[in-house]
């Protein structure tokens, strides 16, 4: 009989593939710092198809030689990984770029009803000014499968500004309203 309990064999490590690149790029500008997202997605558009195979070669030996250098734990997260949440959105504390990005959309959307029909037609105009530049907010976001928080941020923060150029103030609100 063993001197210890068996259980189900750990299987000898096998090489990994790369399924997601993901670089971080810090540009100073004018307006402080912009942080950029680059995925394999978007790396793929801007790099020659023969040189794409040599990168994820290369970036595969990287991380073998990582893993290799540092006690891997049996199960689980290794210990000196930190999960850290997303940031919340400068100026709104406490949200998150994706919730941040969803109230502004909201907030554009949000129309107060018109008193009367003489009001119905800057209402609707109004409504549909503030459709478009929510659509045009939303479009690079969701055209950008590696789109991040720094670009929800962005688009909400620019959709609110545009939203002030489109005050509710062409026509008489209803008192329901609120």
């Amino acid at each position: 009989m063993p001197d210890r309990p068996s259980g189900p064999a750990v299987p000898p490590p096998s090489p990994g593939k790369i399924t997601r690149i993901a670089v971080t790029y810090t540009v100073n500008t004018a307006d402080g710092p912009r942080h950029t997202f680059h995925g394999l997605t978007t790396m793929q558009r801007h790099i020659r198809p023969e040189r794409m195979g040599e990168l994820i070669d290369y970036l595969a030996v990287i991380c073998e030689e990582l893993l290799a250098r540092r006690p891997q734990p049996l199960l689980g997260i290794p210990p000196t990984v930190s999960r850290l949440p997303f940031a919340p959105s400068p100026g709104r504390p406490g949200r998150e770029p994706c919730r941040d990005l969803l109230a502004a959309v909201r907030d554009a959307l949000d129309c107060p009803q018109p008193a009367d029909h003489a009001g119905e037609g800057a209402f609707l105009r109004l409504r549909s000014d503030r459709a478009r530049l929510a659509l045009a907010a939303l479009g690079p976001v969701l055209a950008d499968p590696e789109s991040g928080p720094a670009q929800m941020t962005a688009a909400a923060r620019s959709l609110r500004e545009d939203l002030a150029g489109y005050p509710a103030d062409g026509y008489r609100h209803s008192p329901l309203s609120t």
